[in-house]
This record gives C-alpha cells, sequence and structure tokens, in this order.
C-alpha cells in the first residue's frame, strides 16, 4: 500500500470522526454550534478520497522474451486402418527384425 494510499485512509477516518462530532452536537444541543467540525470534517473526507481512490501509474513491467520459433513440420506418418488385422491379410514380417525363432532352436549335435 502506497503512502498517499495510507494518507487517505487516515483522513477518510479523521473525516468520520469530524464528522460524528458534528452529527452528535448538532442533534444534542440543536444548534449550529461546531461549524468548523463539519468543515474539517468535509474537507478530510474530500482530501482522504481523493489520496485514496487516486489513480497511479502501473509500475514497469518487464518485456516479455519473444515466443520460441515454431519447430519444422514433420510429414504425417502414414495412416493405418485399425480394423486392418482383423479383416486383411496378415502383416508381412520386416525383414531387418531379427528371426526369434531361429534363436530358440537349440544348437547342439546333429
Amino acid at each position: 500500500m502506497s503512502l498517499g494510499q495510507r494518507l487517505g485512509n487516515f483522513f477518510l477516518v479523521i473525516a468520520l470522526i469530524a464528522l460524528f462530532i458534528f452529527w452528535a452536537d448538532f442533534f444534542t444541543s440543536g444548534q449550529l454550534e461546531s461549524f468548523w467540525t463539519l468543515l474539517v470534517g468535509v474537507g478530510a473526507l474530500w482530501l482522504g478520497w481523493t489520496l485514496r481512490f487516486a489513480k497511479r501509474p502501473a509500475p514497469p513491467t518487464e518485456e516479455a522474451p519473444p515466443p520460441p520459433k515454431p519447430a519444422p513440420a514433420k510429414a504425417a506418418p502414414k495412416s493405418v486402418n485399425p480394423l486392418a488385422g482383423l479383416f486383411g491379410s496378415k502383416p508381412k514380417p520386416n525383414p531387418k527384425a531379427p528371426d526369434y525363432a531361429a534363436a530358440q532352436k537349440p544348437k547342439g549335435k546333429k
């Protein structure tokens, strides 16, 4: 909270106290004896309201770094029908894949 807002709050409290004193004096005696209390109350209310709700400049902000450059577009993968395995032919074996069936055969005498 800035100093101006604190001073504004202070003057608003002073204004409320002064206006309460004026109101209490006026309604107990029925005469306008404390005219200065009314002037102090209204003046402090105006000054407090002005200081409390004054527009202040926004604090400086740091400049945001530029957004990263987008990655180059990759070629879209081939779309594979998810039901091709159920209704189509069996997939062709990959010739680069190791042959696990041959590795499972026991090696020994013929």
